[in-house]
């Protein structure tokens, strides 16, 4: 029962720890990114416009008042009179349930915000794990050829002892390793600031990557039955619309709001008698100089501004998206070419080594040949991220990070 009892308490870290060092796949990268302190800070901006728009549209509040005054009369010291009223403004131009509108308008506009904003922090999140599997990938290639290298190095001073070859051949071998050494080292900084990016934008550890950029390139949606970028033009649209109906309250105020006042009054005589009446009244305010033509002129402006903007933002994401979508397409076609670029290379080393071991090819052909090659796969690494970014511009241009993010 005791060995039970410890196999249970020792098992339970451990699996705790495997859990941990699982590696990192581009979605749940993604995910922790949705969930942290950067997609918090866009969601707080949809709590501060439902937090403004609760004040939006009230009455003015009403007034309570009290007066007491002294009367003149026979015993001045014991003559009083109290008034007690109520007074309430009434808006009767409507324009409360106008300014109501433009608030549930901002509202609105703001989910949509919410919901463009989190597709393109997705986006960029997608675009910052590929850039981080393509530094990963740039340094195992670097430290394959540091690797071949040392393996040629080793030959070449076994020939040299047996007198097959010259000190020169082992020294330039030493070299062209120790350079492909410092790339290696230059790839792992590269690596260590990709994965820091990364730390940053989710706020939380990154661990190993699970991933390739070696899979083959999956169709995007090139054409989209939405419009692009529909949540935030459509959130401009509603911006617009606000901002007229703000034009329009601020305008209303030309027409006056009435106050009326009704109350009772008691008065005191010096006999100690009391005598109780009532009195109503109106107040109209006359709207000669300020009837909101300031706010109103300016919400106009503003308005303006937002329409000539989403009208910019509508050709701009065509233009984007059609660009996009041919930069996708020519980066497939470009990566297809160097993938058989590089297995030529991979042949062409291969041969260039066997003739160097036979004594057939020179050591400067061989190393030739490693560096060819060694580009000709770098630009396969470089060629498969294009691929990515351009497929993540598309998914984003046509809402395919929208998802889940409606609320």
């Amino acid at each position: 029962m005791r060995s039970l009892l410890v196999g249970i308490v020792v098992s339970i870290p451990t699996i705790a720890a495997s859990s941990v060092a699982q590696p990192l796949t581009v979605e749940r990268f993604i995910e922790r990114v949705a969930q942290g302190p950067a997609a918090e800070e866009i969601d707080r901006r949809l709590e501060v416009a439902r937090g403004a728009a609760r004040g939006a549209g009230l009455w003015p509040n009403p007034s309570v008042s009290w007066n007491r005054e002294h009367l003149p009369g026979a015993n001045v010291a014991q003559s009083t009179q109290d008034i007690v009223w109520i007074s309430a403004p009434l808006v009767l131009s409507g324009r409360t349930f106008v300014a109501s509108d433009a608030a549930e308008d901002d509202v609105e506009a703001a989910r949509l915000t919410r919901i463009g904003a989190r597709a393109r922090l997705r986006r960029d999140a997608a675009v910052l794990f590929h850039r981080a599997l393509a530094a990963q990938r740039r340094g195992a290639l670097m430290t394959e050829v540091v690797e071949r290298y040392r393996e040629v190095l080793a030959i070449v001073e076994q020939r040299a002892d047996a007198g097959e070859a010259s000190g020169y051949e082992a020294l330039r071998l030493e070299v062209a390793r120790a350079r492909a050494q410092d790339d290696a080292s230059g790839a792992t900084l590269a690596v260590l600031a990709a994965k820091s990016e990364m730390q940053r934008l989710a706020d939380a550890d990154v661990g190993a990557l699970a991933g390739t950029l070696d899979e083959a390139p999956s169709e995007v949606a090139a054409e989209s039955t939405t419009s692009p970028m529909s949540a935030q033009l459509r959130a401009l649209e509603l911006r617009v619309r606000a901002a007229k109906a703000r034009a329009d309250a601020s305008s209303r105020r030309a027409v006056p709001d009435p106050i009326v006042s009704g109350g009772i009054q008691r008065q005191g005589g010096g006999g100690g008698e009391s005598f109780f009446g009532y009195f109503v009244g109106v107040q109209i305010p006359l709207p000669l100089f300020d009837r909101g033509q300031g706010a109103s002129s300016e919400s106009s402006a503003i308005a303006r501004r937002i329409d000539v903007e989403r009208t910019k933002l509508v050709r701009a994401a065509q233009v984007s998206l059609a660009e996009a979508s041919q930069r996708w397409k020519t980066s497939v076609e470009r990566l297809s070419a160097q993938r058989r670029a590089s297995e030529a290379a991979a042949s062409m080393v291969r041969v260039a080594r066997e003739g160097y071991l036979l004594g057939g090819v020179a050591l400067l052909a061989l190393l030739d040949a490693e560096q060819s090659a060694l580009q000709v796969r770098l630009r396969v690494v470089e060629r498969a991220l294009d691929v990515k970014i351009a497929a993540a511009d598309v998914r984003f241009l046509t809402g395919g990070y929208d998802e889940g993010d409606d609320r």
